[in-house]
Parts: C-alpha cells; structure tokens; sequence
C-alpha cells in the first residue's frame, strides 16, 4: 500500500516557503557575523578568531530560525492558514469514524492509578460520543518489577468490571522489552495490528478529548495520503514552582511554536512519539527500525523511534501533519529540574544517533532537516559552552597580549559588537512577546491566563527563570553530548512524573561543578576585563545558584502560591476542561493501593484467578518452559517466597502450573476465585 503519487496542492506553498526561511536565517547571518569579525581585536590570532566567527555563524542562524519559526507562526495566528490538516474537518464526510481504531498506552514502571484513571477518563469521553464500538484500549506493560506488574493487573482488572470493558480494555506484559517502546508498538502491530486500521499512540500521563480522538480519525478517513497527524500536548497537572513554569512556557508560546513549525513544515511533518494518530498498514509495511551499525549508545537499535518513523513514512510517499490547532491533547511534565535533565539525557542519546541517518538513501530532504533540528537541539549547548570560551581567551587576548592591543569592548569595532549583542537578544526575547500578544487579543483569553497584569508578571518570571537556567541546560546538555560520543550508555529507564520537592544534599550533589565553575570562572574574567565580567555574569549567575535554583523550583508550596496568586496561571487551571475536571476527579477517589509481590499474589484468590486468567490467554507473553520454575516452586514450598529475587519471582509469576500449585498450598482452605473470572482477548 502506497501514498498518492500525485504532487499535492502545498507542495509549491511549502518550496516557497523554505526558500524564504534559508534567506531569512542565511542573509541576516552573514551580515552579523561581518559585523562581529569587523569587531574583534585587530592582532587577534587567526585561528582563534576564525573558531570564534565560525561558531557565532553557526549559531546566530541557529536562534535566527527560532524567531523565523515564532514570526510565521504568529503570521498564521493573525490569518487564515489555507493548508492546515484540520480545515479538512471542514469537507463533506460522515460524522461517524467507520474503520476501528486502536488506542495504545506503552508503559514501564508507570503508576497504575494515574495510568488506568486517564484511560477510564477518555473511555467514557468516547462512551459519551455515542462512537466508543470503533475504539478499542491497549496497555502495553514492559514493566519488570513484579509488583508493579500484578499492580497493573489488578487496575486493569478493577477498571474492567467498574466498565463492564471487558475485550474493550486489553491488558499485555511483554516478556522480553526488547527495543523498548517501539519494540512493544512492534509487538503490538505484529499480534493485532491487521485489526486496525488507524491507531492512536499516547504516553503513560497522556489524556485527549473525545472529540480530539475522533477529529484524528475524521481526519485520517478524509485524507487517505496522510500516514501520521501529530497533536500539539499542552502540559497539566503539575505543580511544582518548576513543573507550572513549563505549563505556562508550553501554553503561552507554544500555540505560536507550534503554528511556525507547520508553516514550514506544511505535509513533510515530524513525529514526537505520542498524541498522535498512524496509519496502520503503511506504518507496519514501511516503518520497521533498523539496527545501527556499531555499539551503543550511538549504535545498536534506535532510542528515539518517533523521527525515525516519521521519515519513513515521508520516504514512501505518506504525508506526516501537525495539526497545530486541535484542541484536547494533553500531557504532563516532569516535575524538576534534576527529573526534566535525567529525560533529556534519553533523547540527548537518541537524537545523536540520527547522525548516522542523517545520509540514508531516500528520505526526503525535509526528514534529514528535521534529524539535523534534532541533533542540533543538543550539539548548540557544547558549541555556545565554546563560543563563551574563545571569548574568555579573546578577552585574555586583548588583555595580556601585546601592548597596542585594545580590550574586545575598547577597541573601536566594539559598537559593532554591542549592536550584534542587541540584535541577538532581540531575537531571543521578541518570541517571548508574541504569544501574550496574541492572547491579549482575545478579552475571554486573557481572563482564563489571569488578566492582563497577572499575564505580563507571568512572562517577566518566565524569562528570568529560563534565563537563570539557561546555562544549567548548556552545561548539562554538553556532559550528555561528550558522555554520549565517549560511549557512555544511556537506558530508557522510568520517569519520575509526579511532584516532588528536592531535598539540598541531592541538589548540591548534581550542581557542585557548576557552582565550582562560576567561582573560578567569574574570577579569572573579573582580572581580564570587568566589561566582559558584566557581558557573562547571567551566564555565572545562573551556574552560581544552580543548586538554590534547583531546590526552590522543586518546590511544590512554592508553586501552589503562585497559583494562589494567579501568576502562572492557565486556561487548564482557571477553567478546566471535562476531561481535566474527571481526570483530577478519579485520581482524587482512587484509594491507596500498596503494591505487593508474589506472596500477596499467592494470599488473594481472586488476584490469582485474574493472573492465571491472564496467563492462560497470552496476554503475559509467557517464555518457553525451562524447569526453572518447578525447581522454584519446590524451593518455594520449602522455604518460603521471601528469599526470592525479582527475576525469580517474575519466572514463577510467569509459569501457571507452579502458581496454581503453589497457591493450593498457600491457601487450601480459601474460598474458590468468583465465576465469570475476567479473560484477556488476544
């Protein structure tokens, strides 16, 4: 099965509109980075000056096209946008979705209650639609800890009987999470994915709408070139000082992000993994990951599937959409810094792996842009952490060297230093105007984010914060960078997602090179030249706090105050969607639920009734018997199931001869596990 052949009508708008982008970054560039050469001490040494311009060159058109990117999409926000995937809502059609589509949540290690309260949310979202027949649920676990995974169960149990969801809701374990998430949405495709036309892939603290659901699939029928539609998530839920702040960046400026990246994108669109929509049969036939050469963490197979995939897609001809202005997709952030940097070292390693895709045969010249956006989004932190070092040698330059030199800012081409200074920090902040002034547009906008003075003071601690942490991402993002081209391995572990405040012994233990650094580094430019001290003291301001910085914004009282006061606040908070309001609603009901291992499994006649079930069904993925088992279960029997260590517990777990034995020894009085014991459909 292919993609239409035929060139589609925004296939000129999207030439035209990257021939503007490449002017736009490249002209302005040239010109500056004349400028910063003109500026530079005139005895400078060549290779370091020629290192120093290159650098600015690079990464002046780098924050150029952040602002091409914001400026486009505040275009598209101020007028109608002709080629936007939703516009196709539009179109004649039926109302109704007529193909089924598969909802997928892949989990590891996740908490089951926030887990199973999101998929009861949009389950009965699409109950209420009257079109909840065309969807189905998959919980893909790849989780290891048992307790964890009997946790799952029983939530999934509970949720199917509170539902009545039985082979409506289905449940699996793999027993090998080999490849990670896109080996289990492999799993998952090559067991059922025939059945689906179209599925929906969400993260584990994912929620949509049901009326964003059914718009994808809408979408998905009346455009049958298109292969993949992403959805812009806004982030919720949180609230850590930290965790708000992302809320309030994500809800603000990435309306305008977002729009801009459409802009130029157009059809040849990328993919980030979730809230999302695919078209199963291309995805299957053309999506198949291939294994890296060499080892890892640069070779071996691929961590961040989803661009990978999405340029697959665009290689046979699929087209790949973000639909910026759907609204009803959701996620949440991590709650800290410390968490927010430890995920960022996952796809850190998996950006950097694309280098190695980046001249494949046959991917669309946009897909190689959008590999090369990604590796970028990592490599600028070492390359500003350099840029910031020549200029610490060029202000040693002109200050050690030899007498008829002038200071970097002395010297006569300073002026035209201090004017490139100005336009960067232009680009820099204008994009942080945009998105309030687009909500101050709109009087109902503008009540839902507080009022026009709570808004403005929201922006302002926005770009003090994020400026305080910039260099934290930048030294942060270069130990990623050099740990990863040294062959340091990075796992896809857990993420921490609920709020935590950081206690000062951890932060200190990640931040002490920092705050080590600016001391020595803030001395040495003071001696140099105290013009240039001042020129990159936010920069040692930020790394001289970072531990302070850390903690407070780890704070979750220091957060709900804010809220209190309405800084920070937005639409999801002072007027709460339903799905929000259920979601917020559950999770608050759910009881305490701890997770327990085999011995409690073996104590609960009806959880052991539901896992045998499980079992016996497929759904566990069960390995091939070995006698491993039965040799643990005599052990078992003999000295109790304390002793056991995880993987020991997950083999018996995993054997329903050996359960079922030895919860007749356990319990050989207890009652007989319910009729009507729920099954797994595979």
């Amino acid at each position: 099965m292919r993609a239409c052949t035929a060139a589609p009508a925004w296939r000129g708008a999207a030439i035209r509109r990257r021939m503007a982008l490449a002017a736009l970054i490249l002209l302005p560039d040239i010109y500056a980075t004349q400028l910063v050469a003109e500026a530079l001490p005139p005895d400078m040494h060549p290779l370091l000056g020629g290192a120093y311009l290159g650098l600015f060159a690079l990464l002046f058109a780098w924050i150029s096209m952040g602002f091409c990117i914001a400026a486009a999409g505040l275009m598209l926000h101020l007028r109608r946008e002709p080629y936007a995937i939703t516009r196709s809502l539009r179109r004649p059609g039926p109302a109704a979705p007529s193909a089924r589509t598969a909802i997928l949540m892949p989990i590891y290690h996740e908490e089951p209650g926030r887990v199973f309260a999101g998929l009861e949310t949009m389950y009965r979202l699409l109950d209420e639609s009257g079109q909840l027949e065309q969807f189905d649920f998959f919980v893909l676990s790849d989780s290891r800890d048992p307790a964890v995974w009997l946790a799952e169960e029983q939530a999934w149990g509970s949720l199917c009987r509170k539902l009545d969801a039985f082979g409506r809701i289905y449940y699996r374990r793999r027993a090998v999470n080999s490849e990670g998430k896109a080996g289990n949405i492999a799993d998952f495709c090559r067991r059922w994915g025939a059945a689906y036309p179209y599925f929906i892939i969400l993260d584990a603290d994912s929620l949509m709408t049901g009326d964003a659901m059914l718009a994808l699939v809408q979408m998905m029928e009346r455009n049958p070139q298109v292969g993949l539609i992403q959805t812009l998530p806004f982030t919720v839920n949180r609230s850590t000082l930290f965790a708000r702040a992302q809320q309030f960046t994500n809800r603000v400026h990435g309306p305008v992000f977002a729009a801009g990246l459409h802009y130029w994108q157009l059809g040849d669109g990328n993919y980030w993994g979730h809230n999302a929509i695919l078209r199963t049969a291309p995805f299957m036939a053309h999506c198949g990951l291939p294994e890296l050469p060499g080892k890892a963490p640069l070779g071996g197979h691929i961590m961040s599937h989803d661009f990978v995939e999405a340029a697959l897609l665009r290689r046979t001809g699929w087209e790949v959409w973000l639909a910026y202005d759907l609204p009803g997709s959701y996620e949440e952030s991590p709650p800290t810094l410390i968490d927010y940097l430890a995920r960022d070292r996952r796809w850190c390693r998996g950006n950097l792996q694309h280098a190695k895709l980046l001249l494949a045969a046959g991917l669309h010249p946009m897909s190689r842009a959008h590999f090369a956006n990604g590796i970028l989004a990592y490599l600028t932190a070492p390359l500003w952490a350099l840029l910031l070092l020549f200029g610490t040698l060029i202000a040693g330059w002109a200050a050690i060297g030899s007498a008829e030199a002038e200071s970097a800012v002395q010297h006569p081409g300073g002026m035209l230093a201090a004017a490139v200074f100005v336009c960067t920090l232009l680009l820099l902040l204008l994009p942080k105007l945009f998105g309030p002034m687009l909500i101050a547009q709109d009087p109902a906008a503008l009540r839902r984010f507080g009022g026009q003075g709570r808004l403005a003071v929201g922006v302002v601690l926005e770009i003090v914060l994020g400026t305080l942490m910039a260099p934290l991402l930048m030294m942060a993002h270069s130990r990623f960078v050099l740990g990863t081209l040294l062959g340091r391995d990075t796992a896809w572990g857990a993420q921490c997602r609920a709020d935590r405040d950081l206690d000062w012994r951890e932060a200190w233990g990640h931040y002490r090179l920092e705050t080590g650094l600016a001391l020595c580094w803030g001395w040495l430019a003071w001696h140099l030249d105290p013009l240039f001290f001042a020129w990159l003291s936010p920069v040692l301001l930020g790394l001289l706090l970072a531990a302070p910085l850390a903690v407070l914004s780890s704070s979750v009282t220091l957060g709900t105050r804010l809220a209190e006061l309405g800084i920070w606040l937005i639409p999801e908070e002072s007027r709460p969607p339903d799905a929000l309001r259920r979601l917020r609603t559950l999770l608050r009901q759910q009881p305490a639920r701890p997770m327990g291992g085999l011995q409690e499994l073996l104590a609960d006649p009806v959880a052991t009734a539901l896992h045998l079930t499980v079992l016996q069904s497929g759904a566990a993925g069960l390995r091939p018997a070995d006698g491993s088992a039965a040799a643990l279960c005599e052990r078992v029997l003999r000295e109790g199931a304390a002793g056991l260590s995880t993987e020991e517990q997950v083999q018996l777990l995993a054997d329903p001869q050996s359960l079922m034995r030895l919860h007749q020894a356990s319990s050989a009085a207890a009652p007989s596990p319910a009729a009507g014991a729920p099954v797994f459909v595979a």
